[in-house]
């Protein structure tokens, strides 16, 4: 049967340390090994090339906790200076104005990353007791994401939860519309069907100044910050970018819940 890598491992620190002797403490004992393993390394080769397949994940396993610890060391440090975006209370917000965790999201309403992203925030933002809201702002990647969030806050000039609504059923229909012939129109359809929506208004909101100007702004300080892609999401100012698990926004939420 084959040998795992750890266990061949075992067998050549158990063969190195049977040849040293006398016995020796700690620092000199390992000198040994190490003067043992420049004259013989044929047989570290050995034992690593009966199992590459536990070395390889041993190697991804190094470097997944490397990562992980330069991602912690970084929240940590964006803690001490947090980003600081823009917070309008006229805006569309899903969670008490009380709250103590202020989440910012820089998403597009055609990006699956962000669709996942956003189910993910509605869950937390809902089971958090208060503690956690969110404000949703657009990094649009194309014309018809630009369009698909002017919609959005077309509609928050009406009712914020006609804006919260639109998002959910959005992402929750985004393969549908991104392969419609016309996105724009799917988006638009999506909109005017929303119960209680007073067309007219969302028709002359839409190409206001004050929606677009929201657009833009968000925009602006997405790249202003030196972000390229979504989505990205800011827990108290401090950044999670990308593609990022249920796990890894409550791990950072503790952290900022707890300033340290």
């Amino acid at each position: 049967m084959r040998r795992t890598l750890s266990v061949s491992l075992a067998v050549l620190a158990a063969l190195v340390l049977a040849a040293c002797a006398p016995r020796s403490g700690g620092p000199v004992l390992k000198e040994q090994i190490r003067d043992a393993v420049r004259e013989h390394p044929e047989i570290v080769l050995e034992a690593l090339a009966e199992d590459k397949v536990a070395l390889l994940e041993l190697v991804e396993q190094g470097a997944r906790e490397r990562r992980d610890r330069a991602m912690r060391d970084k929240w940590r440090q964006q803690l001490e200076t947090p980003l600081e975006p823009a917070l309008d209370p006229a805006r569309p917000w899903h969670g008490a104005a009380d709250a103590a965790v202020t989440v910012v999201s820089y998403s597009d309403f055609l990006c699956g990353y962000c669709a996942r992203g956003a189910a993910t925030l509605d869950a937390l933002v809902e089971g958090s007791g208060g503690t956690v809201r969110h404000l949703a702002k657009h990094a649009p990647m194309s014309e018809n994401g630009e369009y698909a969030a002017r919609l959005y806050e077309a509609l928050g000039l009406q009712q914020e939860a006609l804006a919260l609504d639109f998002a959910r059923r959005a992402f929750a229909e985004q393969a549908k519309i991104a392969s419609a012939p016309e996105p724009r129109k799917a988006f638009h359809d999506l909109a005017l069907a929303l119960p209680g929506v007073d067309a007219g208004r969302l028709e002359a909101d839409l190409e206001g100044e004050t929606v677009r100007d929201r657009v833009r702004q968000d925009a602006r300080e997405f790249l202003d910050w030196g972000f390229s892609g979504v989505p990205v999401y800011l827990f108290n100012g401090v950044a999670l970018e990308g593609a990022v698990s249920e796990g890894t926004m409550r791990e950072v939420l503790e952290l900022v819940q707890g300033g340290r």
